[in-house]
C-alpha cells in the first residue's frame, strides 16, 4: 500500500501552476489595457507560484518524516519506496522539460512581441520587454523550484539505492544542485 505522503509527493510533483504568465500581446487592444491584463497575469502567477513552493515544503517534511522512520521501511520495503521514488523523478524530470521546452517557446515569442511593439514604437517597445522580462523571471523561478523539488526526491532516492544508481549519495538537495550542475558544465 502506497504511503499517503508518497502520493503527496507525486501529487505535488504533477501540479500545474495554473497563472504562470504566458501573456501574448494583442496589439489591438489598447497599451494600457494590455499591460494592465499582463501584470495581473503575472501577479497571479507570482502567488500561484508561491503558494505551490509553501505546498512543497509541507510535502518534503511530511515525506522527510514518513521516510526517515524505521516503520516506513518496515512497511514498505527500501524496494519498494526506491522503485516509486524513481517513477515520481521519472515524471516530475519530464514535467520539468516540458517546461523548459515551453520557456524556451515563450522567449521566442517574446522576442517577436518585443520587435512586434517596436514597430508601433519606443513606449511599447520597452513596455512588452519589461512584461517580458517579468514573465520569463517568472518562469525561470518555477523551472527552479520544479528542480529543486525532484533534487530532493533525488536525494531520498539515493538513502534507498542499491548501488543500481552510479552517483554518490547527498543527504543534501543544494550538494546535489552542485554537483549535478558541475556536471552539466563538464
Amino acid at each position: 500500500m502506497l504511503d499517503p505522503a508518497m502520493i503527496d509527493a507525486l501529487a505535488h510533483a504533477l501540479k500545474p501552476i495554473p497563472a504562470i504568465v504566458r501573456p501574448a500581446a494583442e496589439f489591438g487592444e489598447s497599451i494600457e489595457r494590455f499591460r494592465q491584463r499582463a501584470l495581473k497575469q503575472i501577479a497571479d502567477g507570482e502567488a500561484d507560484l508561491s503558494a505551490w513552493i509553501a505546498e512543497g515544503e509541507v510535502v518534503e517534511k511530511e515525506l522527510s518524516a514518513r521516510l526517515g522512520s524505521a516503520q516506513a521501511v518496515k512497511e514498505l520495503s527500501a524496494d519498494a519506496i526506491r522503485d516509486y521514488l524513481d517513477r515520481v523523478i521519472e515524471t516530475a524530470d519530464a514535467r520539468n522539460a516540458a517546461n523548459a521546452a515551453e520557456f524556451d517557446q515563450m522567449a521566442a515569442s517574446f522576442k517577436r512581441q518585443i520587435k512586434q511593439a517596436a514597430a508601433i514604437g519606443k513606449r511599447e517597445r520597452d513596455m512588452v520587454r519589461t512584461i517580458a522580462d517579468a514573465a520569463m523571471s517568472l518562469m525561470q523561478r518555477e523551472l527552479e523550484e520544479r528542480g529543486d523539488f525532484a533534487l530532493f526526491l533525488r536525494s531520498w532516492r539515493a538513502r534507498f539505492s542499491d548501488g543500481r544508481h552510479a552517483s554518490p549519495s547527498f543527504t543534501d538537495p543544494k550538494a546535489l544542485r552542485r554537483h549535478l550542475e558541475a556536471a552539466l558544465a563538464s
